[in-house]
């Protein structure tokens, strides 16, 4: 059994852009992160985002360049030769299934959410 998910919160680079096609829509965007808990220019990492349907005009829609959203969806490869050089490139992204709204500020609650008080945390 093969499994492929990602889960990844990051940052809008650009506001997220949207077309439509004859099967739907799509929108796609860059998102900017980490991997360190402690964020800086220097460890900063880019990847493109898709997403499809309803969950794309969500993002469309409500999404602006610097808002913060967990993405959940799966790790997408791309391969082609290079034009100019015939080299083969690689081009990672992510194929959105889901997308949290944590919220403006940066406070990390939901949007219409709480967080748990002390006695709803199991541990």
């Amino acid at each position: 059994m093969f499994l492929n998910k990602i889960i990844v919160f990051g940052r809008l680079v650009d506001k997220p852009t949207t077309k439509e096609t004859s099967k739907g829509s799509i929108t796609n965007a860059r998102i900017a992160f980490s991997p360190d808990r402690k964020p800086s220019q220097d460890t900063s990492q880019f990847i493109s985002v898709t997403a499809f349907g309803k969950t794309g005009e969500i993002l469309a829609k409500y999404g602006d360049k610097g808002d913060g959203f967990v993405f959940e969806g799966s790790l997408k490869q791309d391969v082609w030769k290079d034009k100019n050089s015939g080299e083969e490139r690689r081009n990672f992204s992510i194929n959105v299934n889901n997308v949290v709204f944590p919220g403006k500020g940066g406070n990390g609650k939901k949007q219409g959410g709480s967080t748990p008080n002390e006695d709803d945390v199991p541990f």
